[in-house]
């Protein structure tokens, strides 16, 4: 039974659900940084150089994630600025970023609920609804996950720019106001993320659907409402359109590419396949959001039509456009909900545009909507064909709870694995421990709360799985990790003997042989180390090489007129002076003077801030440790980050300082 939309009840419901949702995700106000936060955030040069948003749009930084807005296959300019401003405000703290993450969702899902009430005009239905969309657990990597407040942002202008569609048809005298709304909204929508391309579609199947469900089953003719809806809402499907295929022009001009890939797997056919199978899983998320996870590497590629996985995925997906068609005309609704989850995973297919990833959990924050909008259709169905059941509404109202109490219990339990970068790479493991992410990245969070220990198992293990999975980035990733591991705890003997190994594997990496230098350099063979770091410099006439080889130098007592010679081979004149006297200090903190290496290397930073490498602020750190001045350590360590916002040794060292 409809109900007419009260201003009073929708007031009321709308809190109540935006304090829901918000009280349900409140916990990630606590949290730190977590996963790529640290580069596209914390190590992000573009968010610090200005707030000027011309500048997000005209140079997007996309050239190398340390020091960019976002990777050079990526265009998002609207978010940019926007995460440039809180970082204008709030500097590395990560409680602003994760505050508007939480208004933004809970926003989204109230907006969501006025779009169920616009299209079924049924208050607890539509605002049911907003709850199951606030609290689905798939939603946690978008909330959560800081830097994912790209997408939160595109699906919240969207989200008005669907309301403002659907006001089209009754707008009179506000037509003007709210067409230029469709107009700009989607033009902030797209220019936040690219999914946002869809809406055009959407916007035609929304009409298409409020048209057929506004006659009788005997009127609703297919064509004819086709007809009537280019014929009555051209204006806002122009209005809508242009815009995307503004930021495809403006995209192609700045990135010069829609793709962040040239292709995988094989070719089209296979990853074709693939999707088929991926596009089955995030249909099976939808209503079953367990395992959750941010890494899906291992998902597998598909080669064989013949291959039972693909099979089955591919019926499913041909019966659920079965039933949408089949349901047109009855049930509109429900084919526009299962029209707009597909649709909306368009631009993630990896079929038109290769994209680096198969599948993640963040492409389905739009789609649920979708899904959402076709069990709201079905409630309302069951409520007008069963109407004479006192029972009905009881069994609704039972299984909502049940729904809804599923999905907080799931919400819950995965916000729980987004508290800490070590808690959310326990999770990756527990579930794929094959993986040479997860076990990588496993390492490395133990690492950042001083267990590299423990971590060096993990890092073998990321190398044995790199190997099965033939990645031979990750395989010498690892193994760097893994030999710096073992010159932290204490056992630099034992990363020499590895990356003498590693040497003889990969002899063109020179990243290894300087690796072994400072193993060298913590043994004290300083004769050693000076020969390792003069190979290293005069093979990439680097700046870190030769200041390295001056503390081979220094520490070995070599004749200060030889070394003179070595420091005039700096390429940076500049950073000549500060390199002598950072030698000295690590000199110093070798034989434990610890206020010497203080005092040298706090001049050798005031003399040259910005060194080539940040080992001297990680020095400076453990120096001030070492004499009781915990703060300036702590400042130390701080620097150090900017330099590398994962950097090992700082979060080690603010970890043993309690920063």
């Amino acid at each position: 039974m409809e109900q007419s939309p009260s201003l009073n009840k929708t007031f009321i419901y709308s809190i109540l659900l935006f304090l829901t949702i918000a009280g349900l995700f409140g916990g990630i106000l606590k949290n730190p940084f977590i996963y790529d936060d640290n580069f596209l955030i914390l190590s992000n040069l573009a968010l610090k150089t200005t707030i000027n948003p011309i500048y997000y749009f005209r140079d997007p930084e996309t050239s190398e994630p340390e020091t960019a807005l976002a990777h050079g296959d990526q265009y998002r300019p609207l978010p940019g600025w926007f995460l440039a401003l809180q970082y204008r405000i709030a500097g590395k703290d990560p409680f602003i970023f994760h505050a508007v993450n939480l208004l933004l969702h809970a926003a989204n899902a109230v907006l969501f609920a006025f779009i169920l009430l616009l299209l079924f005009k049924n208050i607890p239905l539509s605002f049911a609804g907003g709850l199951l969309f606030g609290a689905h657990p798939v939603m946690t990597e978008s909330v959560a996950w800081a830097y994912q407040q790209v997408g939160l942002l595109s699906w919240f202008f969207s989200f008005l720019v669907i309301l403002l569609l659907l006001r089209a048809r009754s707008a009179n005298k506000r037509k003007l106001t709210c067409r230029f709304g469709i107009f700009f909204l989607t033009f902030c929508a797209i220019f936040s993320k690219e999914q946002a391309a869809t809406l055009p579609a959407i916007a035609f199947f929304l009409f298409f659907a409020q048209s057929l469900a506004g006659e009788t089953k005997e009127k609703r003719k297919i064509i004819s409402h086709i007809r009537s809806v280019f014929r009555n809402f051209w204006k806002e499907l122009v209005l809508v359109t242009i815009p995307v295929v503004f930021y495809i022009v403006i995209r192609g001009i700045v990135v010069g590419q829609m793709s962040q890939t040239d292709g995988w797997g094989g070719g089209r056919y296979t990853m074709a396949l693939t999707m088929i199978r991926a596009f089955a899983h995030y249909v099976k998320l939808a209503f079953w959001p367990h395992p959750l996870s941010v890494n899906y590497d291992l998902f597998g590629i598909s080669r064989s039509i013949l291959s039972p996985a693909v099979l089955f995925s591919g019926f499913l997906l041909i019966g659920l456009a079965v039933v949408a068609f089949i349901f047109m005309r009855r049930l509109p609704f429900l084919s526009l909900g299962i029209f707009w989850f597909f649709v909306s995973l368009a631009p993630v297919s990896n079929v038109i545009f290769p994209l680096k990833e198969i599948l993640n959990e963040r492409f389905l924050y739009f789609s649920i909507a979708g899904f959402i909008i076709s069990l709201a259709a079905l409630v309302e169905y069951a409520t007008k064909r069963f109407a004479g059941l006192s029972s009905l509404r009881l069994v609704l109202v039972g299984v909502f709870i049940l729904l809804f109490a599923f999905s907080t219990y799931g919400t819950v339990l995965r916000l729980s694995d987004w508290e800490s970068e070590r808690a959310l790479w326990t999770h990756e493991v527990m579930l794929q421990p094959n993986s040479s992410r997860n076990q990588r990245n496993f390492a490395h969070s133990l690492e950042a709360d001083n267990d590299s220990k423990k971590a060096i198992r993990h890092y073998a293990l990321a190398m044995e799985a790199s190997t099965k999975e033939h990645n031979t980035l990750f395989f010498i990733l690892s193994a760097k990790s893994l030999a710096f591991a073992h010159i932290r705890t204490g056992e630099p003997e034992k990363a020499s003997e590895f990356l003498l190994e590693m040497r003889k594997r990969f002899p063109d990496d020179l990243g290894f042989f300087l690796i072994l230098g400072q193993a060298k350099l913590a043994e004290k063979k300083f004769a050693d180390a000076e020969k390792i770091f003069r190979n290293v410099a005069e093979g990439n006439k680097g700046n870190t090489a030769y200041m390295y080889l001056v503390i081979a130098e220094t520490a070995g007592g070599k004749n200060p007129a030889e070394i003179k010679k070595d420091v005039d081979k700096i390429p940076n004149a500049a950073f000549r002076p500060a390199a002598i006297l950072i030698a000295f200090g690590k000199k110093a903190l070798l034989e434990q003077k610890w206020k010497e290496a203080a005092d040298f290397l706090s001049a050798a930073l005031k003399e040259y801030p910005a060194p080539p490498t940040l080992e001297p602020y990680i020095w400076l750190g453990q120096a001030f440790e070492k004499t009781g001045r915990p703060e300036e350590a702590a400042t130390a360590y701080t620097i150090a980050l900017e330099y590398n916002s994962v950097s090992i040794d700082a979060h080690q060292g603010l970890k043993r300082l309690r920063y």
